[in-house]
């Protein structure tokens, strides 16, 4: 697979989240980012793009009595949003 960072994207999405609100807590800018980075997402399986997992940070699931934070990304609390593709490198069919 091939990773691809979404800083561009989260940092766009901060700086519009800023811009209209006022005061509101820094949890919100946070989920406002993570919602515009899971749209692109969204919008790449909507136009038939498959192989490819959006990841972002403050994802957490609970499995069990396990607890992760990040879901989905390779260690724990990674520090931006990314996503990765699944690739196939090579020519032509023979390879």
């Amino acid at each position: 697979s091939f990773g691809v960072t979404l800083d561009a994207l989260a940092a766009k999405a901060s700086a519009v989240e800023a811009a209209r609100r006022t005061g509101g807590p820094a949890a919100d800018a946070r989920s406002a980012v993570n919602d515009r980075c899971t749209k692109f997402g969204s919008m790449l399986f909507t136009r038939c793009v498959s192989g490819t997992r959006v990841v972002v940070p403050d994802k957490r699931q609970q499995i069990g009595p396990h607890a992760f934070v990040g879901f989905g990304a390779s260690i724990d609390d990674y520090p931006g949003p990314y996503f990765t593709v699944a690739v196939a490198l090579g020519a032509d069919d023979a390879e």
